[in-house]
């Protein structure tokens, strides 16, 4: 399979088929179907390597079957790039797509180009977490916290500089922006993010950002929210 090749894993030909028509003028091509990620782990441990596969969220309602499928999900994020696209946005599902390890959480709306722009991010070794997504993360939150009431809420685990850099995830913002505004070194800002990381137990900067908002942290704008957030 080529580097752009993908695996879409969806229990509806017609959206497996529309998607591979959609995407006939993208960089990407639809190499492998499957209807469940049963059916995609054996894709996989076959003689087919996706550079990404791309998952409906499961729609089973009972929740033995969500649990499985999250456990099957983490599997094949682990050995594949995995985006999620759902039609239904809504923290619980971006929480648990994140914690099973995708590198993204779509929304079903999305445009082929917009589509291919996430995915090419993917690529290059982004989480993908669209505007909308963390808008909606934070509209959900009953209760947004100020900063202040915020920050003294985290661990104390954290130390202060990685305070600061929590609130600047929120913000999408890259390392070396970060650095700049906390007169730091980059590097000094890496190995800070692996600490927090390691500390409040995720997996990446964009489950960090999640969890931060989780908690009633906003972004530094009040208004704003993350885009993607590179790793």
């Amino acid at each position: 399979m080529s580097a752009h090749d993908l695996l879409v894993v969806d229990k509806s030909a017609l959206f497996r088929e529309g998607l591979s028509l959609l995407l006939e003028n993208s960089p990407f091509h639809v190499a492998a179907q499957a209807d469940s990620l049963e059916d995609a782990e054996r894709v996989i441990a076959g003689a087919v390597t996706p550079a990404i596969v791309l998952v409906q969220w499961p729609t089973e309602d009972d929740i033995p079957h969500q649990n499985e499928a999250m456990t099957r999900l983490t599997r094949i994020c682990g050995q594949v790039p995995t985006v999620i696209m759902s039609d239904v946005l809504g923290q619980e599902r971006v929480e648990r797509a994140l914690a099973a390890g995708a590198q993204g959480f779509l929304l079903m709306d999305i445009s082929a180009k917009v589509l291919s722009q996430y995915l090419l991010l993917v690529l290059l070794g982004e989480t993908v977490l669209p505007s909308r997504v963390a808008q909606t993360l934070l509209a959900e939150r009953k209760i947004q916290l100020r900063h202040e009431e915020a920050l003294e809420q985290l661990p104390s685990s954290l130390h202060e500089s990685e305070k600061q850099i929590l609130l600047r995830l929120l913000n999408g913002d890259s390392n070396k922006a970060i650095a700049r505004q906390l007169n730091m070194s980059e590097n000094a800002v890496k190995v800070q993010l692996k600490s927090i990381v390691r500390k409040i137990a995720v997996r990446n900067r964009t489950q960090a950002a999640v969890w931060a908002m989780a908690r009633g942290i906003v972004p530094q704008d009040a208004e704003g929210a993350p885009g993607s957030v590179q790793r």
